[in-house]
C-alpha cells in the first residue's frame, strides 16, 4: 500500500463517516439530494476499502480532489445541497 493510498483510505473514509451522520434538524426533505448522498457514502467507503486491501491506486491529484470534497463536506455538516449551493455575495 503507497501512502497516496493509505491518505486516501482515511479521507474516504471520513467522507463516508460524516455522510452517514447527516442529521435534517426540519430541512427539507429532498430525493434527488438523497440519491446523491447514498451514491456519494458509496463510492467514498468503496474507494476507502480499496485502498485499505491495496487495491487502489491513487495519484497526487485524485488525493487532492478528495480532500476538497472532503473538507467541503465537512464545511456542510454533511449536507450535500450545501455542498452544491451556490455562495451568497458579500454586501
Amino acid at each position: 500500500m503507497t501512502a497516496f493510498a493509505a491518505v486516501n483510505a482515511v479521507i474516504c473514509g471520513a467522507i463516508c463517516w460524516r455522510l452517514l451522520m447527516f442529521r435534517r434538524d426540519g430541512a427539507r426533505h429532498r430525493p434527488w439530494a438523497c440519491w446523491l448522498a447514498y451514491v456519494l457514502i458509496v463510492s467514498s467507503a468503496w474507494a476507502g476499502f480499496e485502498g485499505v486491501v491495496g487495491r487502489a491506486h491513487v495519484g497526487p491529484a485524485g488525493l487532492v480532489i478528495n480532500l476538497f470534497l472532503c473538507v467541503a463536506v465537512f464545511r456542510s455538516r454533511g449536507n450535500v445541497c450545501d455542498v452544491l449551493r451556490r455562495p451568497q455575495p458579500y454586501r
